[in-house]
Order: structure tokens, then sequence, then C-alpha cells
């Protein structure tokens, strides 16, 4: 899919903050579009900069003319480039954007979550708890024809710097800004015990799901994972687990949960069943597919 004759990818943000249960996140409110800076059309195969993108060497989406009736003479950084590629695409081109974010998303998550035995792997000897983990980088994608998605690369060191495109400075400092509230790094939330060790700044009252499985549940049942959200099956590391992705909720502002699932997609819905879903193999992102499921019941701010 070409915009105004020139190729393009699509940039997409992603954080991983826990390998074990694993917690992927995509940067959503915005994204990065490079263009050619040459048509594609007469094609010489010779000439790569028709049809692959050079370092820096590219042109933004204020400067392609299609853009320019989209824009209607706003400075760039009063610009969001995901939404006016989202209504070139959808207007000019026919493209179903939701349903093309979402195959972006799912496959950020199929991609992630199939290499988490090489990331387990690659950090055994750092010897890491595994939800001491974080992991910044940028998937790019592109548009064939028929509107199919496809991933040309993870990239694992991508570039933040503005230069040469300074009008990028702004949305790098969102970004950042908002992975850093993601992480706590910076913002109010965090993870602590008290003095007496037992009291933690998110109560077991604000992590409670599945009330009618737990009415069931009883002492000897706790090996049942469905009973193990339970407040008389909880155990202290699971509470700590919980804990992190309760957290991650309310500051992640701008960020996106892709894995675990969200449950209301074009293809998912809140009848989906985590503890039985092939696709999630460790019991703790069983567990925690499970409890993200319970508080999208509770809560329609969760189930995004």
């Amino acid at each position: 899919r070409r915009v105004h004759g020139l190729q393009f990818d699509i940039g997409v943000y992603v954080i991983i903050t826990s390998l074990s249960p694993l917690r992927v996140y995509v940067y959503d409110s915005e994204m990065a579009p490079r263009f050619t800076m040459i048509p594609h059309e007469p094609l010489d195969p010779a000439n790569t900069s028709q049809y692959v993108i050079h370092g820096d060497a590219h042109q933004t989406v204020w400067e392609i003319p299609t853009a320019f009736k989209y824009i209607e003479g706003q400075p760039p950084t009063d610009i969001n480039r995901k939404t006016v590629l989202n209504d070139i695409l959808r207007i000019e081109h026919k493209v179903d954007v939701q349903r093309m974010w979402e195959e972006i998303y799912e496959i950020i998550a199929v991609v992630v979550s199939e290499s988490l035995k090489h990331l387990l792997s690659a950090t055994a000897d750092l010897k890491l708890h595994p939800n001491n983990f974080f992991e910044f980088m940028r998937f790019d994608f592109v548009l064939n024809s028929d509107h199919k998605v496809f991933l040309m690369e993870a990239n694992m060191s991508p570039n933040l710097s503005p230069y040469p495109h300074k009008d990028n400075l702004v949305m790098y400092r969102k970004l950042l800004d908002n992975a850093f509230r993601l992480l706590r790094i910076t913002g109010s939330y965090q993870v602590q015990e008290s003095d007496d060790n037992s009291k933690y700044e998110v109560s077991l009252s604000d992590l409670d799901t599945h009330t009618e499985v737990c009415l069931t549940c009883n002492s000897m049942q706790c090996s049942q994972l469905r009973c193990q959200l339970c407040r008389r099956c909880v155990t202290k590391e699971t509470q700590l687990m919980l804990q992190e992705a309760y957290l991650e909720q309310l500051g992640r502002w701008n960020f996106k949960r892709v894995y675990p699932r969200p449950y209301v997609t074009i293809n998912r819905s809140i009848t989906a069943d985590p503890i039985n879903d092939p696709k999630i193999v460790g019991e703790k992102d069983k567990l925690l597919a499970y409890w993200y499921k319970g508080m999208c019941m509770k809560h329609s701010s969760w189930c995004l």
C-alpha cells in the first residue's frame, strides 16, 4: 500500500514489563510512520530509496501532500501522526483501520509470547526476579495492496533522537513520560509493604475477582488455578504479581495492554476462557489472564 505514491512503514512502540507472567504493552496514542523520499513508480529496482527507508532519510506524515487537507496548516507539534494516517487510510484507501490495528497488536502479542522461552533463557544468568524486567522496542509494519499487515522487523534499540526530524521531540517526550508512568519511575503508584510487613498500598479487596467461583472453592482445592485467586488460596507471590499488574493498569495512561490479550476486540469477547486457551502456555500466564478477565467483568476499563 502506498500513500501519494510513496512506500511507508508504521512504527509501533512496545514495552515488556514482566516475563513470568508475561505482560506486554503498546503505545496506543501515537506511532512513527516513515515515508520514502522518492515515489515508488516507475520502479527502478536498483534505486532502493524507492522502497526502503534508509535511516533518517525519510519523510514524515505532514510532509506528504495527501495529508495537507487533514492537517490544515497545523504546526507539526500539534499533529497526531496516528490520527492523520488513520484518516488517510480510512478515507482515501478504504482501509478498515480498526481491524488493521487489532492485527498489528495481535502480531506483537504472538511474536513476543512465542519468543518468551528465548527471553527467559537470555536473562537466566542475570538471576533477576522474573517480575523485574524491562524491554523497550519498536515493531515496524507495512501494508500490501490488499490491506494485509506484515511485520518487517522488531527493533530492539529504537532511535528516540529528534535529529534531524526535530518535530518528533514532542512525541518522544510524551512517549517517555507515559513509559515512566507505566513503569512507576514517576508518579505516586508504588508497591510497598508497611512496617508490619503485612499490608500493601493495593488491598486484597482491589484484587478480588470471580466471587461466584471462590464461593465454591475450599482450602483443599487451592491447587486448581480457578481457586488460586481466592483469598483462602492466594499466595504472597500471587498477590504481589496481581499488585504489579493492578498498578500498571492505573499508570498505563496511553499504553495499551496486548498481552495478556484484552477481552473486547473484533475477534475476542468476555466469554473467552484463558485457563483453557492453548495460546497461553504458562500457569502464571493463565492465572493472570484469568484475573484480567475477572477485572474486566468488574470494570469495563479493564477490558481494553
